[in-house]
C-alpha cells in the first residue's frame, strides 16, 4: 500500500500510481464532483433554517466522489446511507481512530479482549466483499470490450496488473487505501471550511458573492474555479486552523541532529501540523480566522 509500505515496494507502487494523478485524468474528474456536489445540495435543502451535524452528510459526499473516481463504482451513499458498505465504512474509520489513543488496543490480545478485534472483522468483510465484487466485474468488462480510456484509479491498477506483478489483493489494497484516506481526510476538511464560514456570516458573505459573480449558474470547471481567490484564502485558512490530519508519525531512519540533541535512528517522531499553524512566530494571531 502507497500510504504503509516503504522502500523498494512504496518505490515500485509510487512509480506505478503517478500517471493517474496527471492533470488531464485529475480534470475528468471534476464533472463527477459537481454530480455529487448537486447531490449533497439537494439532500440538504431538508435542514435549511434547523441545526444539524453536517459531518455525515460531508463524508458521505466524499465517500461516492472517491467511489466514483476511485473505482468507477455510484455508490450512491447520499441517497442510502443505510447499505452495508456505508456502514462498514464508518465503522472502521471509528475503530482504526481508536487506536492511538487506547493502549489497551496496541497488542492483539488488548484487541481481542476489548472486543475490538471481532468488531473490525465482521466490517471488513463487506467492505472487502464491494471492492472485490467492483474489481472483478471490471475486469470482465475489460476482457469482453477490450482497454478502453483509463476513466477510473481503478483502471490504472488493472491496467498495470501485468507488467507490475499485481494480484487482486495487492489492486484490492491500493484501492481500499484510497477509499479510507481519500473520503476521511476530505469530509474533515470539508466540515471544518462549512465550521468556520458558518462561525463567520461576514466572510461566508464574501465567498457568496464570489462565487455568485465568477460562477453565476454555471457548473465549476477548471478555468473558473481558479478565478475564486477569495474563497482559496478561505480554504487554506481553514486548513491551517484545522488540519484534516493533525498529526502524522516517521519512524527515523537515520540520526537526526537538531540543534544540541541527536535524535537516535529507529525513534518514532511524532510532527503535528495542529500545532505548528499555532506557532506565534510563523502566524501571527494564530487563533483568529483571518483569510
Amino acid at each position: 500500500q502507497l500510504c504503509l509500505s516503504s522502500g523498494r515496494k512504496w518505490h515500485s507502487r509510487r512509480k506505478m500510481l503517478k500517471p493517474s494523478f496527471n492533470p488531464t485524468i485529475m480534470n475528468t474528474y471534476i464533472e463527477i464532483m459537481n454530480r455529487h456536489a448537486k447531490v449533497l445540495q439537494l439532500v440538504l435543502e431538508d435542514k435549511v433554517g434547523g441545526e444539524f451535524d453536517f459531518y455525515p452528510f460531508s463524508k458521505r459526499c466524499a465517500l461516492d466522489i472517491i467511489c466514483d473516481t476511485a473505482m468507477g463504482k455510484d455508490l450512491d451513499a447520499q441517497h442510502h446511507p443505510s447499505q452495508p458498505y456505508v456502514q462498514s465504512i464508518g465503522v472502521l474509520m471509528r475503530l482504526g481512530m481508536a487506536v492511538p489513543f487506547q493502549p489497551l488496543l496496541w497488542s492483539t490480545i488488548g484487541r481481542w479482549i476489548t472486543g475490538w478485534q471481532s468488531e473490525y472483522d465482521a466490517n471488513v468483510v463487506p467492505a472487502h466483499k464491494l471492492t472485490n465484487s467492483v474489481i472483478t466485474e471490471r475486469i470482465e468488462n475489460i476482457k469482453r470490450e477490450g482497454e478502453t480510456d483509463i476513466r477510473a484509479f481503478l483502471d490504472l491498477l488493472i491496467a498495470a496488473q501485468k507488467t507490475n506483478g499485481l494480484d487482486l489483493d495487492d489492486i484490492r489494497e491500493e484501492v481500499d487505501t484510497f477509499m479510507f484516506a481519500g473520503h476521511d481526510t476530505t469530509a474533515t476538511a470539508f466540515g471544518w471550511i462549512v465550521y468556520c464560514l458558518a462561525h463567520h456570516p461576514e466572510i461566508q458573505e464574501k465567498c457568496y458573492n464570489e462565487v455568485k459573480e465568477v460562477l453565476g449558474n454555471s457548473d465549476p470547471t477548471k478555468l473558473n474555479m481558479i478565478k475564486l481567490r477569495y474563497m482559496e484564502r478561505c480554504i487554506n485558512e481553514s486548513l491551517r486552523m484545522f488540519p484534516p490530519v493533525p498529526y502524522i508519525i516517521r519512524a527515523l531512519q537515520d540520526d537526526l541532529k537538531m540543534g544540541p540533541y541527536t535524535i537516535p535512528s529507529g525513534s518514532s517522531m511524532v510532527i503535528s501540523p495542529f500545532l505548528i499553524h499555532r506557532n506565534e512566530k510563523i502566524y501571527p494571531n494564530p487563533e483568529v480566522y483571518d483569510p
